[in-house]
């Protein structure tokens, strides 16, 4: 047991593997993992948090339109509105987001700040006498991994993986990976995680 986490959700490991933040009823928490004593870094209600790899802690609000940044030194850097993302995944230098839950189903990149909205095709589409017909790549909990695969929750249930081009924003044809994995109904947040070298817990 982690002291100083009872009754919390969402919890998200630093980098380093020596940190934890997480949401309370109303807070931003951070605390060692090895004991200590949790910092507060904002007062907030329902958010998506991600711990970057630049050792960033991201925090989107419940809506989906307000993205904060946080360095786990409690510091904030500042408040952006953003198009509609929900469970959000940050690309690069986190300047995109990759987007897919709430109210859309399906995988596109916003640029935090504009009206930039790029829709994720996938080469799983039908097939035709004039070649692939490209589909948008439906699904939810979308997760980069080492800038070449995504991983995420199927319309079905199910944890797909395929190969991304995040220069040509487009997807190749997905495999199912398990079957029948818990999700949030309205979220379509997936009950798994995956490390940056590929291991799934679920």
């Amino acid at each position: 047991p982690i002291a100083g986490t009872t009754a919390v959700v969402r919890p998200v490991v630093s980098p380093s593997g020596e940190q934890v933040a997480f949401l309370t009823v109303s807070k931003l928490q951070v605390v060692p993992i090895g004991g200590g004593v949790a910092t507060t870094l904002a007062d907030v209600s329902v958010a998506n948090l991600k711990w970057t790899p630049d050792d960033r802690i991201m925090l989107m609000n419940g809506d989906g339109t307000s993205l904060q940044w946080f360095d786990p030194s409690g510091q904030s850097r500042g408040v952006h509105p953003t198009s509609y993302c929900f469970l959000p995944e940050p690309l690069g230098d986190g300047s995109q987001l990759l987007c897919g839950g709430g109210a859309t189903k399906s995988a596109y990149i916003i640029r935090p700040g504009t009206d930039s909205v790029i829709q994720v095709p996938s080469a799983s589409g039908s097939e035709s006498g004039i070649g692939t017909i490209h589909a948008g790549l439906r699904g939810s909990d979308f997760r980069v991994i080492d800038e070449r695969y995504l991983v995420y929750m199927s319309i079905d249930g199910d944890i797909r993986a395929t190969t991304i081009d995040l220069d040509r924003r487009q997807a190749g044809r997905s495999v199912s990976l398990v079957s029948s994995v818990a999700r949030r109904p309205y979220s379509g947040q997936g009950q798994f995680d995956i490390s940056a070298t590929g291991a799934l817990v679920y």
